[in-house]
């Protein structure tokens, strides 16, 4: 697909090269490699690669319409174009849920600790009765609290929770 681009639409014009020096996403801070990214805190990681992927929604939704647009465009071209989009949509809801679920027990969590709520769920209710990401996720949790790597990162749990997690007992 790339190729066939290439030679129909980018030559000679210096596409590739504005493309690599002007993309939208250069101006975010990622990590080089997986050194880096495991110095990371946790939720900043996360909230890295929501950003990163809600940066492609405009891009994509354009480039869908371009092709959609161009009359001698192939029809590989666009399908390739719409599958990218959809699956862009469908990693940034996951993100988003997952990112979701870990605020919620990371306010759990505080709130257990600073004693400022009661809460019936031990750990393996909340693992026993959540989604398989959640059920990760939770693992994850667990496995840097008893590291004691596990606090928000400002370093202070301040949330509590008031409400039980949606969909639990």
């Amino acid at each position: 697909m790339f190729n066939e681009f290439d030679e129909r639409y980018a030559q000679g014009r210096g596409f590739i090269t504005k493309a690599i020096n002007g993309c939208h996403t250069s101006s975010l801070t990622t990590p080089e490699d997986k050194e880096q990214a495991q110095q990371i805190h946790h939720e900043d990681l996360l909230n890295l690669v929501l950003g990163v992927l809600r940066s492609w929604n405009d891009p994509l939704l354009h480039l869908v319409s371009e092709v959609q647009s161009i009359k001698e465009a192939p029809d590989t071209i666009l399908w390739k174009a719409v599958e990218i989009e959809e699956q862009n949509k469908r990693l940034l809801e996951g993100m988003e849920k997952i990112v979701g679920q870990e605020k919620e027990m990371r306010a759990i969590y505080c709130s257990q600790s600073m004693g400022a709520a009661e809460s019936s769920m031990d750990r393996r209710d909340v693992l026993a009765t959540t989604s398989r990401s959640s059920h990760w996720l939770g693992m994850a949790n667990r496995g840097h609290r008893e590291l004691g790597t596990a606090v928000p990162a400002d370093g202070q749990c301040k949330q509590t929770v008031s409400q039980p997690i949606s969909g639990l007992p």
